[in-house]
């Protein structure tokens, strides 16, 4: 397993983090790269309503340059494999550069933060820290179905490769409105009570009205309801579900995608 190649641990204010210790918080993994959709998904961080602030970890990936068809950097003279290593190094400085610039606007929200820099394909670093690092919640933004069905979206890969909570983000609403405000709740087979239970110990439904529909009604309830949060309980390879997402991140700004424990209780899902 590779771990993180450079990271940075940002100063929080001392009382900040005197008041974080004194109950728990969920651990959050941003997935960040300067990009508007994360620039989104940070957002909704700064925006959402937490029981307890949370402790937010800042990934950003370096995805590794491209050398000419056929031509590995083995075969490269040595001057010229340097320099080509010493590029990488400059992009996953970068990365870290990125990953901080992030970490100290979200500190300005009162929020604690790591900054963490990867190199490699997105989707396998990402999802290989998730597995690693064990976050309650990752949050990761999305051109939206568009982008899942038109283009390779990491957000799409990440969520088919780890069994862990995801806030897909796709867009932001005007204003500074805590989030969420509607929160539609999918799930059958039981997962809606433990669903709920997840947000309610998030604190993302003080204040927000919510409706509890089954899969097969996931467009009625979206159609009428227009919720700005999807929260869709599911269990680890299933197709339909799968589709559901996708369709979900075209009725709504934001979907919260809980896998359903293997185990025989399947009225829960990870607590944070």
């Amino acid at each position: 397993m590779q771990f993180p190649a450079l990271s940075t641990h940002l100063a929080a204010e001392e009382g900040l983090a005197r008041n974080a210790s004194q109950a728990p918080s969920m651990r959050v993994l941003l997935a960040a790269d300067g990009s508007d959709p994360a620039r989104i998904a940070e957002a909704w961080i700064v925006r959402l309503r937490w029981a307890v602030p949370p402790r937010v970890d800042i990934l950003c990936v370096a995805r590794p340059r491209r050398l000419a068809s056929g031509v590995g950097l083995q075969t490269y003279r040595d001057a010229v494999r340097s320099a080509v290593a010493d590029l990488r190094q400059a992009d996953l400085l970068l990365a870290l550069h990125i990953a901080n610039s992030v970490g100290e606007r979200l500190q300005s929200a009162r929020l604690l933060t790591r900054a963490w820099a990867r190199q490699g394909d997105p989707a396998p670093e990402i999802s290989a820290m998730v597995r690693a690092d064990a976050p309650d919640l990752l949050v990761i933004g999305s051109q939206g179905r568009r982008g899942w069905f038109s283009r390779r979206d990491t957000a799409a890969e990440v969520i088919g490769q780890v069994d862990a909570a995801v806030l897909v983000t796709r867009a932001l609403e005007d204003g500074d409105k805590p989030l969420p405000q509607r929160v539609a709740v999918v799930a059958n087979d039981g997962g809606a009570s433990g669903l709920r239970g997840w947000l309610s110990r998030a604190g993302w439904l003080s204040e927000a009205e919510v409706v509890t529909g089954a899969p097969e009604a996931f467009h009625d309830v979206a159609a009428e309801f227009r919720p700005d949060l999807i929260a869709i309980s599911r269990r680890s390879g299933s197709r339909a579900m799968d589709l559901i997402v996708r369709g979900a991140l075209e009725s709504a700004s934001a979907v919260l995608v809980a896998p359903i424990p293997r185990d025989n209780d399947r009225n829960q899902v990870p607590v944070p």
